[in-house]
Formats: C-alpha cells, sequence, structure tokens
C-alpha cells in the first residue's frame, strides 16, 4: 500500500481525488461505430459505480460525442496530425 494515498483510516479516496489522480485510463481509438452506439459506450462507461478513470478519445470522434460527455472533466480528446500518433501521444497522456 505504499502507493496509496491515505484519506482516511480505510484507505479510502474522495471521488475529487479520484479525478485528480485516476486509476484507469479508458483509450479508445477511432472505431467505426454510428454515433448512437458510441454513445451508448460512453454512457456505460459513466454509469459505472467505478469512477477512478479517465477516457482519452481519438479526436476524430469528436464528431461522435454528445454534448453532455465533452462536458465531464474526466473526459480528454487527443487531436493527432499523423496517421499513428494517436497511440503514441495517448500513453504519453498516461
Amino acid at each position: 500500500m505504499a502507493n496509496i494515498k491515505k484519506i482516511n483510516e480505510n484507505f479510502i479516496l474522495t471521488n475529487n481525488e479520484y479525478l485528480k489522480a485516476p486509476f484507469i485510463s479508458l483509450i479508445i481509438d477511432n472505431m467505426d461505430i454510428s454515433n448512437e452506439n458510441f454513445n451508448k459506450l460512453l454512457e456505460s462507461i459513466y454509469t459505472q459505480n467505478f469512477n477512478s478513470f479517465d477516457v482519452i478519445l481519438n479526436g476524430k470522434l469528436k464528431s461522435k460525442v454528445n454534448e453532455e460527455f465533452l462536458e465531464k472533466s474526466n473526459l480528454s480528446i487527443l487531436e493527432t496530425v499523423e496517421k499513428f500518433n494517436f497511440k503514441k501521444n495517448s500513453h504519453r497522456k498516461v
């Protein structure tokens, strides 16, 4: 438990602490999916009980994202110019 910041006697982090230092990064590259199904995917991610995560999207998916998700503080969109830069840049961001 050396890497866990003790918030209370049970080592439980607050929601704000989770969002400041997420434990899981979900990286979503460009995918062939309808707008409706893509937003269902995001909805399923954001309705989980576990909220210690961030979502990193390929910039090519931005046009598919509903406004409600664009306002999430733990959603990032990486704009890439070169074909293979997204994977390299998303790993750097994490």
